[in-house]
C-alpha cells in the first residue's frame, strides 16, 4: 500500500509538472504576441493579451507596466 501511495504522488507530481511547464509556455506564447501586437501600434490586442495574462497572475507588475503603457 506505501508503494502504491507513492507510486501515485509520484504520478500526479510529474502530471503537475507537465501542466505547469504548458501553462507556462502558453503564457510566454502570449506575452509575445502582446509585445509584437504593441510594437506594430495594436495597443487594444495587446492589453487584451496582458489582461487575460493578468487574471492568472494578478500580482504581476510587469504585466501591470505594459497594460499602462498600452493604455
Amino acid at each position: 500500500a506505501d508503494l502504491e501511495n507513492l507510486l501515485k504522488d509520484r504520478d500526479a507530481r510529474i502530471l503537475s509538472a507537465k501542466l505547469n511547464h504548458e501553462r507556462n509556455r502558453t503564457a510566454i506564447k502570449s506575452f509575445r504576441d502582446a509585445m509584437v501586437a504593441y510594437k506594430l501600434g495594436d495597443y487594444a490586442e495587446a492589453r487584451g493579451k496582458w489582461s487575460s495574462l493578468l487574471r492568472s497572475q494578478p500580482t504581476n507588475d510587469t504585466l501591470r507596466y505594459y497594460i499602462a503603457s498600452a493604455a
